[in-house]
């Protein structure tokens, strides 16, 4: 579940069920390792989608500070 059309919400609850189930001390090994890859990869999906919408939003900025004013908007 980690590819386009994926919201940080659902990774990050993903991501908060793997972590209940790695605290689980009955946890089996080979069930232990797969969770950490799957954490690894949903970590790392996240990191790049909050990097992305960090790029949107400083676009989006910078675009608003390139627009001239207004007589009514020059208070921005």
């Amino acid at each position: 579940m980690t590819g386009e059309g994926v919201t940080y919400l659902q990774m990050m609850k993903e991501l908060e069920t793997i972590m209940a189930q790695i605290g689980n001390q009955n946890i089996d090994v080979d069930v232990l390792i797969e969770n950490v890859r799957r954490a690894s990869e949903l970590i790392t999906a996240c990191k790049a989608k909050l990097k992305g919408s960090e790029q949107v939003i400083m676009g989006i900025i910078n675009s608003m500070n390139e627009q001239p004013c207004s007589e009514e908007h020059c208070d921005l």
